[in-house]
């Protein structure tokens, strides 16, 4: 896992990738304490969208087919990608020549070695671990050391403000009736 250190230490544009083996692994506490303390900007699984707040400065938004389109262009920039609690399904990542194409090392984080065997996309490094084990590791001080990079933050930012959708029609629906409903809430459209 060193080795991810690393790598996030390297990276000008890093992102993390939040899927739903993250609730699968009861880690969800221990994967927001990682985003606060590291301030890695991430992108989450349709499964993983309640991990965290939309709000969060840090989430750029939900990937994949029907995600936001936000969201997808980070994926397609970030320059280190680290996957967490996701197996990278098609459905996820499109085709697996147009994912992530500017990511110089894409590491995936899975107890499931039969998962990683079969991975679909490029992958630089594969790790065969619980998520427990990792959050352990990000908690020793050699796993810090990304530094922000604004240029990266801001392009983030404007790939955010691109997840909104127009505001006619159904969307003017879903705004208003987000609007309304008591704190805690969860809406899903489908």
């Amino acid at each position: 896992m060193e080795r991810i250190g690393e790598l996030i230490a390297q990276s000008h544009n890093p992102l993390v990738w939040a899927g739903h083996g993250i609730r699968l692994a009861r880690e969800r506490e221990r994967f927001k304490a990682f985003i606060e303390r590291t301030k890695l900007p991430f992108v989450t699984t349709w499964g993983g969208a309640d991990l965290m707040p939309t709000d969060h400065p840090g989430n750029i938004g939900i990937v994949g087919v029907c995600g936001q389109r936000g969201a997808n262009r980070a994926v397609a920039e970030c320059d280190f990608l680290l996957v967490l609690g996701s197996h990278l399904s098609v459905s996820q990542t499109g085709p697996a020549e147009s994912f992530a194409p500017h990511a110089r090392r894409i590491a995936v984080v899975d107890i499931d070695q039969e998962e990683l065997d079969h991975l679909r996309v490029g992958v630089y490094t594969r790790i065969c671990a619980p998520l427990k084990d990792f959050f352990d590791w990000t908690e020793h001080p050699a796993a810090a050391g990304w530094q922000p990079c604004l240029p990266w933050l801001q392009y983030l930012g404007q790939c955010k403000e691109t997840n909104s959708p127009p505001s006619e029609g159904s969307y003017a629906f879903n705004a208003a009736m987000t609007s309304i409903l008591p704190p805690g809430t969860t809406m899903v459209v489908d």
